[in-house]
């Protein structure tokens, strides 16, 4: 049989690794609400920021661009 002392050394390492397992699911709690808040937040500056118009100056490097792939594809006879 095994005495008082074995039993407690068995144990302490289950307690032990019980905790481990226990704060690893508080973190992990803790980890996927603050992602969802930081998520929630990104989101709503994101939308704030879509919705705001393009500056002209993008505008003209966007409409340069669409007129140089243009040209381009009407040298080499490749329709986009």
């Amino acid at each position: 049989m095994m005495g008082d002392e074995a039993i407690m050394k068995k144990r302490k390492p289950q307690a032990e690794q019980a905790a481990k397992i226990a704060k690893t699911s508080e973190k992990t709690e803790l980890d996927a609400r603050l992602e969802a808040m930081i998520g929630a937040k990104l989101r709503r500056y994101y939308d704030d920021l879509l919705s705001e118009p393009v500056p002209d100056r993008f505008m003209d490097l966007l409409l340069q661009l669409d007129a140089k792939e243009r040209q381009r594809d009407d040298e080499t006879g490749n329709a986009a």
